[in-house]
């Protein structure tokens, strides 16, 4: 959806359809005025505050729930993957320790030594950079039942 301010005295601001408006023919143009979106989503917040507030535990329970599913299939996932690169950097170190002893003895020519060793650089940085994005992921699904609390806290306030 497209912001779209008409006149800003006569507050006839709205969202209109981004496929419509480009003329993709995939959709027809429509539009929703910006005050009822804010009525709509006024209302529904409210609604929210409301099953907080009267059902904290059942809400508590069952967005622990919900979490508790997806998080356990999404943490393990996230685990086995990280450990899978934990080991391969692991594994780099030693290739290119064991390709460094081969160089200097001489069964390894320079060349071909500085192709194997930049090709294993290159990739030990990107799975150093994969191991701190997935390090990141895992601290932030475990993070997700404090949240819960925090979100039930601020809809108190």
């Amino acid at each position: 959806m497209y912001f779209n301010g008409v006149n800003e005295k006569e507050n006839k601001w709205f969202f209109s359809c981004s496929n419509a408006r480009c003329g993709t023919k995939s959709c027809t143009s429509h539009y929703i005025r910006a005050v009822v979106l804010e009525s709509l989503v006024w209302h529904y917040t409210q609604k929210v505050i409301a099953l907080v507030t009267r059902y904290e535990a059942y809400f508590r329970s069952i967005m622990e729930q919900k979490l508790q599913a997806e998080g356990d299939t999404i943490l393990k996932t996230k685990r086995r993957q990280l450990e899978k690169a934990e080991k391969r950097i692991q594994e780099l170190d030693r290739l290119f320790v064991r390709t460094y002893e081969d160089n200097v003895s001489g069964k390894l020519s320079d060349e071909r030594f500085a192709v194997m060793s930049r090709g294993y650089e290159e990739e030990q940085q990107g799975l150093k950079e994969d191991v701190e994005i997935l390090r990141q992921e895992i601290e932030v699904q475990e993070r997700q039942i404090q949240n819960i609390d925090l979100f039930i806290e601020r809809v108190k306030k």
